[in-house]
């Protein structure tokens, strides 16, 4: 077997283009690649969905612009404001030493009148 045939490098040609670049975040690709790990279905979340207030839990990267496009892109809804916190690892004794993972959720506030309905 030729050497010749296994060391081919790529062409420009024979690379197929990419439609975004690497800054640049589409709020459809936010939303695929899990700024949103779920709805937080807890009674302190049902007490404020009535008030237009829906929490959920997010990527431990995500920023509430990432937030924002990425309810825009799942639930179609224009969020007014995000409000981010997070839980910091704790040290903990259950047969040797660990930790707890850290965990961020987000508070999305909506206009009156919106709404989203989780399953």
């Amino acid at each position: 077997m030729p050497m010749g045939i296994l060391n081919k490098k790529k062409k420009e040609t024979d690379v197929a283009p990419t439609t975004e670049s690497k800054g640049d975040k589409t709020a459809q690709s936010l939303a695929s690649a899990g700024v949103i790990v779920g709805p937080r279905i807890t009674e302190k979340a049902a007490v404020l969905s009535e008030n237009n207030v829906y929490t959920f839990d997010i990527a431990v990267r995500a920023n509430k612009q990432d937030v924002k496009k990425a309810i825009k892109a799942m639930y179609g809804v224009d969020a007014e404001k995000v409000r981010i916190t997070r839980r910091k690892p704790v040290a903990i004794w259950r047969k040797g030493w660990g930790r707890t993972k850290t965990e961020k959720k987000a508070y999305v506030y909506l206009k009156k009148g919106d709404s989203i309905t989780l399953a």
